[in-house]
């Protein structure tokens, strides 16, 4: 070990030229490939193989702590310490081409994309509206394309997306919720099969199997009136057998227009978005409302049958 003419400088190699490694006794430094370290340890290197790296605090203000720099430009790709206010503002930033890129901060919150976690544990933030925002996938050695099993969260201007992909495709099901409307659409075999509307209306291109039973309680109603005429009015709408236009499926039931003609209270419009959205609004029928119509005029047909049989 040998002095390179200054007290604070202390060089090991081969020459006093060599500066393989420095240590400046001094400013408490050591420097490889320098003869000038600005920090408590420099490496540094003339290409992006013999890459530098910063540990210690640093005099320019932007970088209060610890770094580590794996670029051969200034604090482009590295890790940062920032320990100055410990317990209130700690951080761990990563960053890369010169831009932080995620970080985790004194509560233990990671933030990617995020320039602060907001109070989440994890949050992922986007600079577009189009970027996909997280996908995990198993690549099956045997399948020909790496979406097997594929989960993902996306986003747009349009839509939020958590999509659940297979071999045939990366949407084959998941949920979306649409900013437009509102709405929340439910996805299997790549279709929108069931869709809850921002009014908790629901539809679905299925058949809904559920076991339940309707609030009728008398306390919770009321303006409570018999349906007249129930007799004549049960005649008019035409019972049918149809078969719908989306689809194709076989039905049977009444026409919405002729309901509305006797009771309008059992017929509503809706909008009918599955495999249509063309924003039209449809009348549906309420078929339970149907009953106090059949109940009534089966009263009166008992009475007008009870009549006949007083004049026998």
């Amino acid at each position: 070990m040998s002095k390179l003419g200054l007290e604070q400088l202390t060089y090991i190699g081969k020459s006093p030229s060599d500066d393989s490694l420095i240590v400046d006794d001094v400013n408490d430094r050591v420097g490889i490939g320098t003869s000038a370290p600005l920090t408590d340890l420099v490496v540094s290197g003339t290409s992006m193989a013999t890459s530098q790296a910063f540990v210690g605090s640093v005099a320019d203000t932007s970088y209060s702590g610890g770094i580590i720099n794996l670029s051969n430009s200034s604090r482009s790709v590295g890790i940062t310490a920032d320990p100055t206010n410990a317990g209130a503002t700690s951080l761990l930033t990563f960053s890369i081409d010169g831009s932080e890129k995620m970080r985790i901060d004194t509560d233990g919150d990671v933030g990617i994309g995020a320039a602060a976690p907001s109070g989440y544990r994890f949050e992922v933030t986007q600079s577009t509206a189009a970027d996909l925002l997280t996908r995990t996938y198993n690549s099956n050695a045997t399948a020909t394309s790496d979406i097997i099993h594929q989960y993902r969260v996306n986003h747009n201007d349009a839509n939020i997306y958590i999509q659940f992909g297979d071999a045939a495709s990366a949407s084959a099901g998941g949920i979306r919720y649409n900013h437009a409307d509102d709405s929340m659409r439910f996805t299997t075999n790549a279709i929108d099969n069931f869709r809850m509307e921002a009014d908790g209306d629901l539809h679905a291109n299925g058949d809904i199997i559920a076991f339940s039973t309707t609030v009728s309680d008398e306390r919770l109603k009321e303006n409570i009136k018999i349906v007249d005429d129930a007799l004549d009015k049960v005649k008019q709408p035409k019972g049918v057998t149809f078969n719908y236009t989306q689809g194709g499926k076989l039905s049977a039931g009444v026409i919405a227009q002729d309901v509305e003609k006797v009771l309008p209270e059992a017929v509503a419009e809706k909008k009918i978005p599955l495999k249509t959205d063309d924003g039209l609004l449809y009348k549906t029928v309420r078929y339970d409302a149907l009953h106090s119509l059949l109940i009534e005029a089966i009263k009166e047909l008992s009475a007008e049958v009870d009549e006949l049989k007083k004049d026998r």
